[in-house]
């Protein structure tokens, strides 16, 4: 093997392990209904904002994202999106917000959306949450679509109920699936990220490609090594951990 050949092997493999512990930490959705039968919502306006329950599953979680099926905005509205947990007495929308979103460009026809968390949330096993949508001032409106359908994919669940507020968010009710709105459960997609640690082979490869890395690139003096450093490999090599004589770069 030529010298030239070892930093582009190092490269690989740090870019190989690399992408293997980004792939270990990366979203993906948990639980959605955007693949069911979609029907066209209600305009979420002042007077009407809604609300999607969902469950978590038997593993914890951190919130990546929420993705809902919105567009077809009209005029300038000042959306809000939040997530709440749910009462755990009533299962109604709770009054505490866990975080807000950014909100996506809401332009063209109703498809699915991403909307961002501003602040880092842990989703707990076996604990129902609510993503709403509403907007703030009378000056526009926006569709998020529904589904006819009580199905969901994945690993949480999506009950077949929603939740609306004509009040600005104060109150809530449930709408039942089934009866007669046919505007219900409104299409989520849960996007989250595993907050367990990656395997240990990984994070061993990655660690392994990063030694061999910075250990090429001292040798081909890409990397400075510190006087210190060097002072005290001389020192080690010449045994004089124990008791260093005075004046010597070892106590330095």
């Amino acid at each position: 093997m030529t010298t030239q050949s070892v930093p582009r092997l190092s490269r690989i493999l740090i870019a190989a392990t690399t992408l293997q512990l980004g792939t270990a930490l990366a979203a993906a959705w948990i639980v959605n209904n955007v693949y069911e039968p979609s029907s066209l919502g209600q305009p979420i306006s002042p007077s009407l904002w809604q609300a999607q329950p969902f469950a978590m599953g038997d593993m914890p979680w951190g919130l990546g994202a929420i993705g809902a099926v919105v567009g077809s905005v009209s005029g300038n509205p000042a959306v809000i999106a939040q997530l709440r947990c749910a009462d755990p007495v009533t299962d109604a929308v709770g009054l505490e917000i866990l975080t807000t979103f950014r909100i996506p460009d809401l332009s063209g026809p109703p498809s699915l959306r991403v909307f961002g968390p501003l602040s880092p949330v842990n989703l707990n096993p076996h604990t129902a949450y609510y993503f709403l949508l509403g907007v703030g001032s009378d000056d526009g409106a926006f569709i998020w679509n529904a589904t006819s359908s009580p199905n969901h994919t994945g690993q949480g669940e999506i009950p077949a109920f929603r939740s609306k507020s004509t009040d600005g968010g104060r109150t809530w009710q449930m709408i039942p699936f089934g009866t007669g709105d046919l505007w219900q459960p409104q299409q989520i997609e849960v996007r989250a990220i595993p907050i367990t640690i990656p395997e240990p082979g990984v994070i061993g490869l990655f660690l392994l490609g990063c030694g061999i890395l910075v250990r090429h690139c001292s040798q081909w003096g890409l990397v400075e090594r510190h006087p210190r450093l060097d002072r005290h490999h001389q020192c080690s090599a010449a045994g004089q951990y124990a008791a260093p004589a005075s004046g010597s770069p070892c106590t330095e």
